[in-house]
């Protein structure tokens, strides 16, 4: 500790004395920051002093001559005292100022003593000094943050380190209270520390720090107490290491420990350790989805509890194997024992792990459970087998529409007998231009878009020739959600189409063969009416009159008579009305119009349901089919509402658009189940709907029948003209 004073001021005795308190002097000036030490002589009579010495190298004389004409005009008597101010708390060992007095010192003995403590606490305070000296060097040069802490928390001393952290000299640190250094931090963290010390408890801690001048660091803080030779604590050391980086590093290594346990742990693959025994040290959690059985349930077992009995041995063998030599083991195949007593297939690596020696201390494996691999690799050659085998043509292409793979029946229909001759092309290849260009435009368009495109194209063979086909693209999609590749799926519609020809051709033929069964009927009914009407008619008419004329001559059995004239009214209104059911001959004399306003009239005479007729004016004549159809259908719908329907109203519609005729038939009848009429006429129970879907198919129209339970029954067709 160094000596502060500016003045030093000694007094000594005459002879060896002085000359000994001068040779002090220089020492204490010398060694001391004190710029001058005052002599002064007593010999008991006179007062006055004896010298002031000052620092050789840089003496001010005239502070000398201040000094000594300050110092030579007082005596023994009344002219000094001594006050000696020892304060070791702040570091300072003595402060000896010089003061007047006006108390003298009133025997030798008084002066021998009061010389003998000044001379004793000099050579104290030299001594100190000097070890202070060497001390401070040392301190000051330590790398970490350390500062010496007075009872009032204050800074007695501080080092290198601590004043470059906060940014000042050492010495404006020294008595600054420590919470303007340290910040709330101090209060916080380091007070509690820096109090247990001063009551005799060194601590130890870690935390992060923030300084006055903002700076935050994670530090080692020790505080140990410093005894004074009494055994008070006079002071507190506090240390403060700077562990930022490795608090950082270390941070960072458990981070990535961390990180890769966690990845070590997701792994679907079994990760172990064992030692030179051969037990389990460490397992992921893979083993409990591979062999069955926890983690817990696995560690400090041997390994070879696990294999298959077959492959125990063998294993143990192994083992020794890699005692004696100590390498890596790559593409091993182990086959163990589920929990649950199926056989696990695991292909894996063994490392030999060493510790920091360098020394053998287990191995590590990592291994992989190909059981699943081998179900799925069987699946995939029986799936493949299964595409090769079909007769449907299956390609995959990439998103390019580059061809990677067609199956037999593809390279079969094509023409291929290469893969070169295919692989890496464009579907270009397979497709004619328009067919090529459809698919381009709609059919991968339509796949990415929705999953799967359905059409009709024609494929191009090697030969040349050009095969119809219908074809299913399926967009296949990635985890990324994008597509990956696409596969078809193409049938030769060849022979269907073949098929469809004959069958089309079939149709034909029944079509012509129904429309002349239907013109033979209507001839039959034609001919059967004019038949009735003329021949029978004509002979009942005849008879009728007989039978009037026999009455009026007035025959005996007049009774029996009138009853013959009423029987033959009744058959001549009977074969007339048959007659006309059978067919109206106005339909072929005076056409649809006249016919249907007729029937209209007729229906309505009979059954009393009221029926409004609306016909386009000037609908002029049609074709013979097309008249009876148009009649047929009309006829057979009022006869269903007559009989089924419970109507009280209904309606005709006969209109006409360029090249169609339009019939509407409603009427406010109960309704009636559509698709259960129409199935009841496909087994044969009811022929009337299908009669009038038969007559318009067969001329090229259509027919459509609406029916809603309680609001009627509206019959639509349109027919060519």
């Amino acid at each position: 500790m160094a000596l502060q004073a500016d003045i030093l001021g000694i007094m000594a005795l005459q002879g060896s004395a002085r000359r000994a308190a001068a040779a002090l002097c220089t020492r204490i000036i010398e060694s001391t920051n004190a710029d001058y030490c005052v002599l002064f002589a007593n010999d008991g009579n006179a007062a006055g002093w004896w010298e002031v010495i000052g620092k050789s190298e840089d003496t001010d004389e005239t502070r000398l001559a201040e000094l000594r004409g300050a110092l030579s005009g007082g005596n023994a008597a009344d002219a000094r005292s001594l006050l000696v101010t020892a304060d070791a708390e702040d570091g300072t060992i003595a402060r000896l100022v010089m003061a007047r007095d006006t108390g003298p010192i009133q025997t030798s003995t008084d002066f021998v003593a009061t010389i003998g403590h000044i001379a004793s606490l000099l050579v104290q305070s030299f001594s100190r000094d000097q070890r202070f000296k060497r001390y401070r060097s040392v301190f000051r040069a330590t790398a970490d943050l350390t500062c010496l802490v007075s009872p009032d928390h204050r800074c007695v001393a501080a080092n290198a380190g601590l004043a470059r952290i906060v940014g000042k000299e050492i010495v404006e640190l020294e008595g600054l209270p420590l919470d303007l250094i340290f910040g709330d931090a101090y209060g916080a963290i380091l007070r509690p520390a820096v109090d247990a010390a001063f009551e005799g408890n060194p601590t130890t801690q870690h935390d992060w720090l923030t300084f006055a001048c903002g700076k935050r660091l994670y530090l080692d803080i020790e505080t140990a107490p410093k005894r004074e030779p009494g055994g008070r604590v006079g002071t507190v050391m506090m240390r403060l290491f700077d562990i930022t980086k490795r608090h950082q590093a270390f941070r960072a290594l458990s981070r990535s420990e961390e990180k890769y346990r966690s990845l070590i742990e997701s792994l679907t693959d079994f990760v172990w350790e064992v030692d030179l025994t051969g037990q389990f040290t460490f397992v992921n959690s893979a083993s409990g989805r591979i062999l069955g059985y926890s983690k817990a349930e696995v560690l400090g077992r041997h390994f070879v509890d696990f294999m298959i009995d077959e492959e125990r041995q063998h294993s143990a063998d192994a083992m020794q194997t890699l005692l004696a030599d100590p390498r890596p083991v790559r593409g091993l195949i182990n086959r163990m024992r589920h929990r649950e007593g199926q056989v696990v297939t695991l292909e894996g690596t063994i490392l030999p792990m060493r510790d920091e020696t360098g020394e053998l201390c287990g191995f590590r494996g990592i291994e992989r459970d190909l059981t699943q691999s081998r179900k799925q690799q069987q699946l995939r050659r029986r799936f493949e087998a299964i595409v090769e085998a079909t007769t449907d043509f299956i390609s995959t292409s990439d998103t390019e529409g580059r061809i990677q793979y067609i199956n037999r029946a593809g390279r079969e229909l094509l023409g291929f007998a290469d893969e070169s001759e295919y692989i890496g092309h464009s579907l270009e290849l397979v497709h004619p231009d328009e067919d090529h260009a459809k698919i381009r435009e709609h059919g991968l368009v339509e796949a990415q878009r929705n999953g799967s495109w359905q059409g009709e194209v024609r494929l191009r063979r090697v030969d040349g020739s050009v095969i119809p086909v219908s074809q299913v693209i399926l967009a296949h999609r990635g985890s990324n959600g994008a597509v990956d590749y696409y596969s078809t799926i193409m049938r030769d519609l060849s022979e269907r189409m073949a098929t469809e020809q004959k069958l089309q051709g079939y149709a034909d033929d029944l079509r012509r063969v129904s429309q002349q069964l239907f013109t033979a009927r209507e001839n039959e009914l034609r001919h059967l009416a004019r038949e009735l009407h003329d021949e029978i008619g004509q002979s009942l008419t005849a008879l009728k009159i007989n039978l009037d004329t026999l009455r009026l001559a007035a025959s005996p059995n007049q009774q029996t008579m009138d009853g013959c004239i009423e029987i033959a009214d009744t058959l001549l209104g009977q074969v007339r009305n048959l007659s006309l059911d059978l067919r109206p001959t106005m339909l072929d004399d005076l056409g649809l119009e006249a016919s249907l306003r007729w029937f209209v009239e007729r229906c309505h005479q009979n059954t009393g349901l009221e029926v409004v007729c609306d016909i386009a004016p000037g609908l002029g004549r049609f074709a013979a089919p097309i008249e009876t159809a148009c009649f047929r259908i009309i006829q057979e719908a009022l006869t269903n509402t007559v009989r089924h329907a419970r109507a009280g109203k209904a309606s005709i519609v006969v209109s006409t658009k360029p090249a169609r005729l339009l019939l509407r038939v409603e009427d406010d009848g109960h309704g009636f189940d559509v698709e259960r009429c129409l199935q009841d006429a496909r087994w044969g129970h009811s022929f009337g709907l299908a009669g009038m879907h038969e007559r318009a198919s067969l001329l090229g129209g259509a027919l459509r029948v609406r029916s809603v339970h309680g609001k009627g029954t509206t019959i639509e067709a349109e027919l060519p003209h």
